[in-house]
Order: C-alpha cells, then sequence, then structure tokens
C-alpha cells in the first residue's frame, strides 16, 4: 500500500504504519518516544506500547500514549493491506479504547479490509468517544494541536 500525506509517499506495512505514526507525531512535538513504561511524568512524553489492563482483565499494550500539554491521547494503529481476518478485531480494540481517560484516536488505513468493515469501525466509533480516522486525517489532528510556539494553550 501507497500512501500519500505530507507531500511524501510512503510503502506501509505493519511495523511501518506504526512508525509513520510516530514520525508524524515527533515531527510536530518535537520529542522521543520511549517504550514501555507509565511516565511518571503527565506532559510531553510519548510511549510506544503502553501497557494497560484490557477489558478482560489481562495485560495489554496500546501502541502510543501522547501526553501533550496536559492531555493525554491514546492511539491505537490499524492497516489491512491484504485481504485478511484482522478486521475481525476491530470491535475489540473499539471496545479497547473505552478502558482509557482521554482522547482516544483509532488510525486505521489500507485497502485490504473485508467489505464494510471500516464503515462499521466508523459508524460503531459514533457511539462512543473514540475518535476514528485515516494516515491523513491524523497527521492534520496532530498538526492543529497547540504547541509552545503557536501559543494555544
Amino acid at each position: 500500500m501507497s500512501v500519500v500525506t505530507g507531500g511524501h509517499t510512503a510503502n506501509l506495512n505493519g511495523n511501518n504504519f506504526e512508525g509513520f505514526v510516530e514520525s508524524i507525531i515527533n515531527s510536530k512535538m518535537g520529542y522521543s518516544s520511549i517504550a514501555n513504561s507509565k511516565a511518571k511524568s503527565k506532559t510531553d512524553v510519548l510511549i510506544r506500547q503502553y501497557p494497560y489492563t484490557t477489558m478482560y482483565g489481562h495485560n495489554g499494550r496500546l501502541d502510543y500514549m501522547l501526553n501533550h500539554g496536559g492531555k493525554s491521547y491514546f492511539i491505537e494503529c490499524k492497516l489491512q493491506t491484504v485481504a485478511g481476518s484482522v478486521d475481525e478485531k476491530l470491535p475489540y480494540t473499539l471496545m479497547n479504547m473505552n478502558q482509557h481517560d482521554g482522547v482516544k484516536i483509532i488510525v486505521i488505513d489500507g485497502d485490504g479490509w473485508k467489505d464494510g468493515a471500516v464503515d462499521w469501525l466508523y459508524d460503531a466509533s459514533k457511539r462512543t468517544d473514540v475518535l476514528v480516522m485515516n494516515l491523513e486525517k491524523f497527521e492534520k489532528f496532530i498538526n492543529n494541536l497547540p504547541t509552545e510556539e503557536n501559543n494555544l494553550w
């Protein structure tokens, strides 16, 4: 799959997709990510593989947790470039996002999803406070977050 965003084309798969999401955040915020941690700091940190308790009470890992300007952003990345069964996990992903207090975002992209799967996710998310967006909209979302430079806090 090729995605054009910010004037750049990227061939994405699996971890590359998460890495691209991370680079969008890092290019806007200017701080590096840390791995697998519940940060003591409540601001200006991006954590990869953020640990949390799933809806089944098990240990889980969220792709990213961004604390920025006193707000928490919980980000899960889903890419499907070929036919498969990953779309069966979308309801579980949506339900697990409700385990977090803050802004909840599912970044979804790819052209391998089963017919109706992405539409279902967008529709089901309207009954929650989870935001669902493709990579291009995610980049716009991140670029519109206030920073110290634009003094909107």
